[in-house]
C-alpha cells in the first residue's frame, strides 16, 4: 500500500508536470514524495515507540524508502522518455520492483520480531543485511545510468 500510494501521487501529479522534462527528474520527484511519506510515517511510529524507534527508523526505514523511490523513479523515467513499446512494462516495473523490495524488508523485520529462535534470527539478520546492500547497489546503478543519459542526451534509454 505504501509504494502504491507514492506511485499514484507521481502518476497523478508529477507525470503531467511541465517540469518533468529530464530523465533524472523522475528520480528526484520520487525521492521527494517518498521522504514526505517517510516523515509522516516516522512521526506516527515515534509517538508510539519513542526515541529508540526514531533511531532505528532513521537508520533503516528512511533510507529504505529512498532506495525504493530511486528504483521507482528510474522506471518512471524509462516509461516517460523510453521507447513507446516499453512504456507499459516500465510503468508496471516502477511499482512492482519497489513493492517487492519493500515487502522483503517488511517480511524480514516482522518475522524477526515474531520468533524466539536465535539461529533463525541471526540467519534473518544476515539475509536482511544482504537485502539492504543489494538495494543500495541496485539503486546506485540506476542513478548512474540515468545520470549518464542526462549527460549525453543522444543515448537512448
Amino acid at each position: 500500500m505504501e509504494e502504491f500510494s507514492k506511485w499514484i501521487i507521481l502518476i497523478w501529479i508529477v507525470w503531467k508536470s511541465k517540469h518533468y522534462d529530464d530523465h533524472f527528474d523522475a528520480v528526484t520527484y520520487a525521492v521527494a514524495v517518498s521522504m514526505g511519506f517517510a516523515l509522516i510515517e516516522n512521526i506516527m511510529y515515534v509517538f508510539q515507540g519513542g526515541l529508540f524507534v526514531a533511531v532505528v527508523r532513521a537508520v533503516l526505514a528512511v533510507p529504505g524508502h529512498g532506495l525504493n523511490a530511486v528504483v521507482m523513479g528510474y522506471h518512471l523515467s524509462l516509461a516517460k522518455f523510453g521507447s513507446p513499446q516499453s512504456k507499459k512494462l516500465n510503468l508496471w516495473l516502477s511499482l512492482l520492483i519497489p513493492v517487492i523490495m519493500h515487502g522483503l524488508y517488511d517480511f524480514m523485520l516482522i518475522y524477526m520480531s515474531e520468533i524466539n529462535n536465535n539461529t533463525i534470527i541471526i540467519l534473518l539478520l544476515v539475509a536482511f543485511t544482504f537485502v539492504v546492500i543489494f538495494s543500495w547497489k541496485f539503486a546506485l546503478r540506476k542513478i548512474k545510468k540515468i545520470i549518464e543519459v542526462d549527460n549525453n542526451k543522444s543515448i537512448p534509454i
